[in-house]
């Protein structure tokens, strides 16, 4: 029995990568007033700068029933049985969209699953469930409930760099907003349990990035996964690297890029997050 896999664009693994292993899977939106744009037609440089100088804030939205539709029976021609994972439910109507989606096709084919996780923590699970079925696994509940909770093995922590831009999107008011300049306060925020919850408030970005990683990283233990990503910063990200460099992380596992546009969008420039996930 041959097993495919589907997931969204939020998971960050670059598109050739997931062409490369056989994935395939749908994307989210974005929605700029009337127009709406599929997330993965997005350049993500071109994406970050614009909404650096940004006055109107875009919107996001899931993928359709009809994405989906057409994104499994494109898998199906392929594989006999099909798990489609994706971002956590608390974030997105995504799994919503992947549920009624696999009610159009035969029973027992489609098995959707709920990560509670988004980015390259939601990136490691995926490829993590190719492994599993490259040496052999065909059991698909069992994969399920890997699936289901992988999440606890990760730490997904991420700092907003612009409280200006969070503030213009109405996520926080105008007073926490300028406070935090004054003060030069940055957010550290904990994806936990599938939701975004504040972790603790950290004075100046370099004492940011070296609390991403602290919290991330355990020291003297090397993570399966490693993810340093940012919205378009290139010298902060760069710099929370040369800190778990410190901690000896193997160079090797360290990937790096930008954070996918759907989440990027939420957090804002300058923004930076440090995943990792251990076994």
């Amino acid at each position: 029995m041959k097993i495919g896999i589907v997931t969204d664009n939020t998971c960050n693994i670059p598109a050739a990568e997931l062409e490369k292993n056989g994935i395939e899977y749908a994307s989210l939106y974005i929605m700029n007033g009337e127009k709406s744009t599929s997330a993965d037609q997005i350049s993500k440089n071109v994406f970050y700068d614009e909404i650096q100088k940004a006055q109107y804030i875009p919107k996001t939205s899931q993928p359709s029933v009809d994405d989906f539709i057409k994104t499994y029976s494109k898998a199906l021609a392929q594989y006999d049985k099909i798990i489609s994972v994706h971002l956590s439910s608390k974030l997105s109507g995504t799994v919503n969209s992947a549920n009624l989606a696999a009610k159009e096709f035969e029973p027992g084919r489609i098995t959707v699953v709920d990560s509670l996780l988004t980015s390259w923590a939601l990136g490691f699970l995926i490829l993590h469930l190719k492994d599993r079925i490259k040496d052999g696994a065909q059991d698909i509940s069992e994969l399920a409930g890997l699936a289901g909770e992988f999440h606890k093995k990760t730490r997904v922590f991420f700092s907003v760099g612009n409280l200006e831009y969070l503030h213009k999107g109405g996520r926080i008011g105008k007073g926490k907003a300028l406070l935090g300049s004054i003060l030069q306060l940055k957010p550290i925020l904990q994806l936990k349990d599938g939701e975004i919850h504040p972790y603790k408030n950290i004075r100046g970005m370099n004492g940011v990035l070296k609390e991403l990683v602290n919290l991330a990283v355990d020291e003297g233990k090397q993570p399966n996964g490693i993810a340093i990503v940012s919205t378009g910063n290139a010298s902060i990200a760069s710099y929370a690297t040369e800190r778990a460099k410190e901690k000896n992380i193997d160079i090797s596992k360290i990937r790096t890029g930008y954070i996918d546009v759907v989440l990027g969008l939420h957090l804002g420039p300058d923004s930076i997050g440090v995943i990792t996930y251990y076994e």
